[in-house]
């Protein structure tokens, strides 16, 4: 049992230190986005005020007109990830940076060089568990040189990036809405939702004005009823079908063009804040003034507030283009579909 446990524990350390080593390679390897973010707002399409002008944001995929279905378009999508594969990044250096939040010394510098020479891992696993033991507490005791030590070689950080710091603080915390008020971005997507729901309610009452008018459309005369697939006159069920898509798409029409003040007052708002934090983080060189890296870890952070922002838009975009598209795909299946068809 002792055995099992001394060994475990030797695992442990070792894997801990490959961990550290990694982190810290990383971290050496890493590189921060250090480049204006308004520009990825201004990469954002304009909001669609009509289904029409929804479907040409599109593409319709699917052979069979019934199965036929409507996606974003391939420029669409690699726009759109690109702010998200920056906030991914800055994600991940924020690990590495709370790894190592201080500087690495010449010390900990050798014992990962050490760590990564194919000869010394050789010689790692041909170590008795004694040997192995030792060594691993050894590293043990250099990865955990204190953090007052760290902040000490990094530094006092000048005023002006410290100002920058609590600016960027502050900035994140409106983006993200503040003391009890809800955030210019929250606002516009409760505007969206209630767009949502009059549109869903007008669709229903459509639904029911189209049931109790199909009740009116006359039967097919008994000696023609062996050609059409239904007791109704296909030709007015057809008419009825697309005039009543053409009041959904009438209403949702009018709703789009009520959210696009709402939508633009919103981009000109986040667009300056934007320019803001392109400003403050170019005075000071981004992140490079930084001499401690949870200061710097702090920093990115913030940073990561304008980006989920932009994100925020392109989703909700996607969604009421998606939506709004595939109102006008329903009206372009009806008017392709023969009369004979209509049920």
């Amino acid at each position: 049992m002792k055995s099992f446990t001394f060994r475990t524990t030797v695992a442990a350390l070792c894997l801990c230190l490959c961990c550290f080593g990694t982190a810290v390679v990383a971290q050496q390897k890493s590189v921060l986005y250090s480049k204006p973010v308004s520009p990825l707002l201004k990469e954002l399409p304009a909001l669609p005020t009509s289904a029409a002008a929804a479907y040409k944001m599109v593409k319709v995929v699917g052979l069979e007109q019934d199965q036929q279905k409507v996606a974003t378009t391939e420029s669409y999508t690699a726009l759109k990830a690109k702010s998200q594969r920056i906030m991914d990044e800055l994600q991940a250096s924020t690990v590495v940076l709370s790894a190592n939040a201080g500087s690495t010394s010449s010390e900990q510098e050798a014992l990962i060089e050490q760590m990564q020479d194919p000869e010394f891992q050789k010689k790692l696993e041909t170590m008795s568990e004694a040997d192995k033991m030792a060594f691993a507490m050894k590293a043990q005791q250099i990865m955990a040189q204190s953090t007052m030590q760290n902040n000490t070689l990094n530094g006092v950080e000048d005023e002006e990036v410290i100002a920058v710091l609590e600016s960027m603080g502050d900035i994140s915390m409106e983006l993200n809405g503040s003391y009890g008020e809800p955030s210019s971005y929250t606002k516009l997507s409760q505007k969206i939702g209630e767009i949502r729901q009059k549109v869903s309610e007008h669709n229903k009452q459509v639904w029911e004005w189209e049931q109790k008018e199909y009740e009116k459309v006359p039967l097919v005369p008994s000696h023609l009823r062996q050609q059409v697939v239904s007791n109704k006159e296909p030709k007015l069920v057809k008419e009825l079908r697309l005039k009543a898509q053409a009041k959904r798409i009438a209403f949702l029409d009018q709703q789009l063009k009520a959210l696009a003040p709402a939508w633009n007052a919103h981009l000109s708002s986040l667009q300056q804040t934007l320019a803001t934090v392109d400003e403050q983080m170019a005075g000071i060189d981004y992140y490079d003034r930084f001499k401690n890296n949870a200061f710097k870890n702090q920093l990115v952070g913030y940073n990561l507030a304008p980006l989920q922002q932009i994100q925020y838009l392109w989703v909700e975009l996607e969604n009421i283009v998606l939506e709004s598209a595939e109102m006008q795909l329903a009206l372009s299946r009806l008017e392709n579909k023969p009369v004979e068809l209509f049920d």
